[in-house]
């Protein structure tokens, strides 16, 4: 039985799927499957992965219709076999260092508690190169301390909830999933578009079992202008984000502690993380000489700050 099922929902990826099938190939742990969904591609996707099945008895090609990032990945996840101990949803267009599978299944095999392991990333080009002028992409996360809010060490594991309910940019491609913990989720939220549906199932894991982080850079995660996260798309987050905090706001079937622990997460954003980006954004203004948003900015941090002062969580 493979000790990894990875599954990769595939939509019009001709030009990088067969980068990420040897992706794979490569890894040095040997005990995987590679279950290739393709969600009603136009293009020569599926032919592309068609000429590795005959070299690659662990690669299987699923086709669909389009439905969606989410249906692929759920169909994979049914797919896959039943005694996989851990899951990877690798996004198409990326690619694995060789020793990702090695590294993040030996994480969990440690530290059996945990549910969720991510790493770090280095972003490439269309055409594979690497981008070394982009920011920092460490997945920065931030925790409440008794007034204010602390970012997270690197060498600090473990990440609570709260971090994944406020700013975290953690992407399926650099995740590990326990399948025991993903069995208690409900899956991908099909409902949701290719924008926020991952953070929907992270914070799924993440209520259930601790999720750790290890700033080591394991997925070279590319940068096309086609890809979801591209900025011709980012007027739809703001939308995708509000209906995430919705739903979340209005979660049935949670224990009394997992209502807490939710209801906390809501007070740490709105009453110290945002009042810390307020003043943040302040600071940038100022230095600008824009007196007029530095006002703005400061003073809704304060009154926020205040009101959390007010109303502490319960």
């Amino acid at each position: 039985m493979p000790k990894v099922s990875v599954i990769t929902p595939m939509y019009n990826a001709e030009r990088f799927i067969g980068a990420t099938i040897e992706s794979v190939r490569a890894q040095t742990l040997q005990d995987w499957e590679h279950i290739v969904v393709d969600d009603g591609s136009s293009d020569g996707s599926a032919e592309v992965v068609k000429r590795y099945l005959p070299l690659e008895p662990r690669l299987k090609l699923v086709q669909q219709e389009n439905g969606g990032v989410s249906k692929a990945r759920n169909r994979g996840f049914r797919e896959s076999s039943p005694e996989s101990d851990y899951l990877v949803f690798f996004d198409a267009d990326d690619v694995m260092e060789p020793e990702m599978l090695a590294t993040l299944s030996a994480h969990l095999d440690r530290y059996p508690e945990v549910g969720m392991v991510f790493c770090w990333l280095r972003r490439i080009d269309a055409e594979g190169r690497l981008l070394e002028d982009t920011p920092n992409t460490m997945v920065k996360r931030y925790h409440p301390t008794r007034f204010w809010v602390k970012p997270l060490d690197e060498k600090d594991f473990d990440t609570p909830f709260c971090s994944f309910f406020c700013v975290n940019v953690i992407l399926p491609s650099i995740t590990m999933l326990r399948r025991a913990v993903f069995l208690q989720t409900p899956g991908f939220d099909e409902t949701f578009g290719h924008v926020f549906e991952d953070a929907d199932l992270f914070l799924q894991m993440a209520l259930r079992a601790r999720v750790h982080s290890l700033p080591i850079r394991l997925v070279r995660y590319r940068s096309h202008e086609n890809q979801s996260t591209s900025v011709k798309y980012l007027d739809r987050y703001s939308r995708q984000e509000q209906k995430l905090l919705h739903k979340w706001r209005n979660m049935k079937g949670l224990t009394p502690e997992q209502e807490r622990i939710v209801k906390q997460a809501f007070w740490f954003r709105e009453m110290r993380l945002e009042p810390y980006f307020g003043l943040q954004a302040g600071w940038r203004h100022l230095k600008k000489g824009q007196l007029g948003l530095t006002a703005r900015f400061w003073g809704g941090a304060v009154k926020r700050y205040v009101k959390g002062l007010i109303f502490p969580p319960k």
